[in-house]
């Protein structure tokens, strides 16, 4: 009878099975003379701030021990410029093609050209194409700015963006900090890219945010295929300072008391400052929302 084979330990295992996997049965019957794997195509998925994938198809059964993607033409080359994640991929632990190989996340401000797939030996596999980083395009130095209860347009550039692209305010620094947190209670504000162009290269959305607590240090993050997701981990990239302003209120006013320590000019110093700043007081009425304050100024 025909048997198969486990290829994790060279075996076959039952008796009435099918024909041994990717070779043929050795004359004893004991051990499967496995082919050697021969590559069909290679496909290279990056996206940014998710780690890159290469599917790789062709016959026979990976035996590499970890593959590696270089800038090419050969396996001395320079490595695809990674910020996170393995620069070396290990096998995936398949015993069928397609094999699906995970990387690290490349550095989307970087001009890369095209990739070449190495084994662990340091041979060529084969040309893994173009390196392509799908999804948002951080701007540097981008700024949105918003008013509460007033239509603001959001303008987002990229590479084959998606519907299914998700958007989120967090506060913190950077969307990908440890301490950074998703902003709650942010209404208005759609959930998913749209207003695509055609090429999917650009998405322009007329947003008003109707409630949310106001903020000059949100961020506006972005998640590829992240639409619906409810944790931060799913929005790494960082496109940008997000200002959230509290609009007008018609009975605000601020009292800033001046020490009369301070009317005397040899009195500028820090501890008068710092009674200064103690005295300030604001009173707000109709709005319970942060109010912005320029830099103060002491003239004579």
């Amino acid at each position: 009878a025909e048997v198969a084979c486990d290829l994790a330990h060279g075996q076959w295992s039952g008796t009435m099975t099918l024909s041994c996997l990717f070779g043929a049965l050795t004359a004893d019957t004991s051990t499967c003379d496995v082919q050697e794997f021969v590559p069909a195509d290679i496909e290279l998925d990056c996206a940014v701030g998710q780690p890159c994938t290469v599917t790789l198809g062709g016959s026979g059964y990976v035996g590499f021990v970890a593959l590696s993607l270089v800038t090419g033409p050969t396996c001395d080359s320079d490595p695809l410029p990674w910020t996170s994640g393995n620069i070396t991929a290990v096998d995936p632990e398949s015993y069928y093609p397609p094999y699906v190989f995970d990387f690290g996340v490349v550095d989307p401000a970087s001009a890369v050209g095209a990739a070449v797939l190495c084994d662990g030996t340091g041979s060529v596999v084969g040309a893994a194409g173009a390196v392509v980083i799908t999804g948002a395009t951080p701007v540097l130095g981008r700024v949105y700015d918003c008013t509460l209860g007033e239509e603001c347009t959001l303008e987002v550039a990229g590479v084959a963006l998606s519907e299914e692209d998700g958007i989120r305010l967090a506060a913190g620094e950077d969307c990908g900090d440890e301490g950074a947190v998703l902003v709650p209670n942010i209404e208005g504000l759609p959930p998913n890219l749209a207003g695509l162009g055609e090429d999917g290269a650009n998405a322009t959305m007329a947003v008003t945010i109707t409630a949310g607590p106001a903020s000059l240090q949100y961020r506006l993050c972005y998640g590829r295929g992240a639409a619906g997701a409810e944790d931060l981990a799913s929005f790494p990239v960082d496109l940008g300072r997000f200002i959230l302003r509290s609009g007008t209120s018609s009975t605000s006013s601020v009292t800033v008391p001046v020490p009369s320590s301070l009317l005397n000019l040899g009195q500028f110093n820090a501890g008068g400052l710092a009674q200064l700043a103690a005295d300030v007081t604001v009173a707000v009425s109709s709005r319970s929302l942060p109010v912005l304050f320029p830099a103060l100024e002491i003239c004579r």
